[in-house]
């Protein structure tokens, strides 16, 4: 049964080709399970800020531990 879909985003910052941080803006989530993320954009840092200004916090990350 596929429940119902989060709305949102996911943003996974990307320096030196590692994930750094990882921010969740999904609404919905569920209590568990899998969600299946597709790409949809890939911006430069500068393209980043233009776009998402108040995002901008974000690519301050520490460098992720999956």
């Amino acid at each position: 049964m596929i429940m119902k879909k989060p709305a949102g985003c996911v943003h996974l910052i990307i320096k030196q080709g590692k994930i750094a941080n990882v921010v969740s803006h999904l609404s919905k989530m569920p209590k568990s399970g899998v969600i299946h993320l597709k790409c949809d954009a890939v911006y430069s840092f500068a393209e980043f800020k233009k776009s998402h200004p108040e995002d901008v916090k974000e690519l301050k990350g520490r460098i992720a531990r999956l």
